[in-house]
């Protein structure tokens, strides 16, 4: 079964490059992230809810790039995000970076990968914890396949 994924073009501007005219690397992470929004909005479920009496969200517990070729002004680039792995209440992410070419092909440039757990307030503490992500939401995303177990216990969802 194919995994959920959504693809975002976009063309980099002048304000996101650094003196020597490349892609600042910290860009890479907000392209990821414009990538993970619009992912959250095609499936209708909330990134973030600022509700005071109940606040809830998916932060950010781990997130990497590797680049391999550099980003410039002008260039037209792909990001495609993969939702890779569903635990209990948390979602592992790949991105993919790809240059489109004077040719119309795209090239490889950066990869990355962004490690999310769905927090919620405690009704008892009111204090943020790890919570298992509702399974419509996980339906609403494409993932159909029950969550893995979580073997790391500095999120326990339960």
């Amino acid at each position: 079964m194919q995994k959920p994924s959504v693809t975002v073009h976009r063309t980099i501007e002048f304000s996101e490059t650094d003196a020597a005219g490349l892609v600042h690397f910290s860009n890479y992470f907000r392209f990821m992230e414009t990538a993970e929004r619009v992912f959250f909005e095609r499936a209708e479920v909330p990134l973030i809810h600022n509700d005071p009496a109940a606040p809830r969200g998916f932060p950010r517990v781990d997130a990497s790039c590797r680049y391999s070729q550099p980003l410039r002004f002008g260039d037209a680039v792909a990001i495609t995000l993969t939702l890779e792995k569903v635990r209990s209440c948390a979602l592992h992410f790949t991105f993919s970076f790809k240059r489109r070419t004077c040719e119309h092909t795209f090239e490889p440039v950066a990869e990355g990968a962004m490690t999310t757990v769905y927090i919620a307030a405690d009704p008892k503490t009111g204090k943020m914890r790890a919570q298992p992500i509702p399974e419509v939401w996980l339906t609403k995303m494409g993932w159909h396949t029950p969550p893995e177990p979580l073997s790391d216990t500095a999120f326990d969802c339960s």
